[in-house]
């Protein structure tokens, strides 16, 4: 089973088999209702797909979860893996945040709930900066909400990166077109907005003459101030992490395939990377990291950080690696222990496996795993909420 409520698992130490116990979480106090094996969770959330990640690696768990969002979290409150959902509006999330605490207080305590978990950004935004007016129930693992800010914004999180020495492409801000002409980068480079996430507005740019005449469009990607990187060419490489204030808990290192789907795999240099950055900051929570490892030269640079959950979170439970479990499992952890190696699987989602046969790969059926098969039981046994996943991806234009 992949959750265990005693121990947390923690990397060694240099010179040393095992780090001393870490102080408890601040918002343990002794009004906290107790842990027990199997806890009862509030999911709170505005992105879909990611709600719906944490409820099924808290299912896998054993944990039941109860959710809060607004009706457009479709696939997630339909999903047999939600106990109960409660309506929230987008401006829920926005201060001033009275409502907001009088409301998750209210459904923590008619549900029973021992752990709140935010899981897309306004959400762990929105817990990090209330969770002190939080009675009742603990908070999964949170940094504070200036850090939180900073590593979620582009400018900001590389700035920190050059602060610390870690490895980046160089970066620039552009606040005015006439920038561009004083920039000391060399063709092709990245632009991306400061602010946005999941690829939205980044966009390769070959020439000086095609960054003019983005700056040039009527578009929200195309608004300055933006980020303007040095193009990095070579293969994406990810690592997702659960800190400990500061201290790295959990990781997983996994590499984007040709065909779409992911290697995990063990890399001790990329793992001290991580360890780096969560101790420079004293980083607590979970967070994803893109990285590039460029081609020429095999060397990895930092591109961006995600401080919160990922697209990519049930790939790395099926890879042995339940940062849902292991989040919870930090709020009462009495010893704290080496991460066991991280298994190394080939993970390929069967919605890719399906789209690569429909266009004529017959050689797809092969690439799915055991671990693939367990993705596509756990949605075939969620019929709603499968039904849900197809109209998006047929649709994506009429879903929210």
């Amino acid at each position: 089973m992949l959750y265990c409520r005693r121990f947390v698992c923690l990397p060694p130490a240099p010179g040393c088999g095992k780090y001393s116990p870490a102080p408890l979480s601040p918002n343990m106090t002794r009004s906290k209702l107790p842990l027990p094996a199997c806890p009862n969770l509030l999911v709170i959330a505005t992105n879909d797909k990611l709600a719906l990640n944490v409820l099924r690696c808290a299912h896998v768990a054993g944990m039941t979860t109860h959710l809060l969002g607004g009706a457009h979290l479709t696939a997630s409150r339909y999903s047999r893996h939600c106990a109960s959902w409660t309506p929230a509006s987008l401006d829920f999330f926005q201060p001033p945040y009275d409502r907001a605490v009088a409301a998750i207080n209210r459904c923590c305590a008619e549900k029973i709930v021992h752990v709140v978990v935010g899981v897309d950004l306004p959400a762990i935004l929105l817990l990090a900066t209330i969770r002190e007016q939080l009675t009742g129930a603990h908070v999964f693992p949170l940094a504070p909400p200036e850090l939180i800010r900073r590593w979620h914004n582009k400018w900001t999180f590389a700035q920190f990166l050059k602060e610390q020495g870690l490895p980046h492409p160089r970066t620039f801000l552009v606040e005015s077109p006439d920038q561009l002409e004083q920039l000391p980068l060399e063709y092709p480079l990245v632009v991306k907005p400061l602010d946005r996430e999941g690829g939205w507005g980044v966009r390769q740019l070959n020439s000086q003459a095609e960054a003019r005449a983005h700056l040039q469009q009527n578009s929200p990607a195309a608004r300055l101030p933006l980020l303007f990187q040095e193009f990095v060419p070579g293969e994406d490489i990810g690592l997702s992490v659960l800190a400990h204030r500061g201290e790295l808990v959990q990781w997983t290192v996994q590499r984007a395939l040709p065909h779409g789907g992911l290697e995990f795999l063990e890399s001790a240099g990329i793992r001290e990377l991580g360890e780096k950055m969560v101790r420079a900051a004293g980083y607590h929570g979970v967070a994803n990291f893109d990285l590039q490892r460029n081609a020429r030269d095999g060397t990895v640079k930092v591109l961006e950080c995600n401080p919160r959950f990922w697209a990519s979170l049930p790939a790395s439970m099926w890879n042995g690696v339940n940062f849902v479990a292991a989040g919870v499992n930090l709020l009462t952890a009495t010893e704290l222990r080496r991460q066991p190696q991280p298994r190394q699987i080939i993970y390929t989602t069967p919605f890719q496996v399906l789209t690569q046969l429909l266009r004529g790969d017959l050689t797809a059926p092969g690439r799915l795993s055991r671990e693939s098969l367990r993705e596509a039981w756990m949605l075939a046994s969620d019929p709603v909420t499968l039904a849900c996943i197809i109209k998006r991806k047929l649709f994506p234009k009429s879903s929210v």
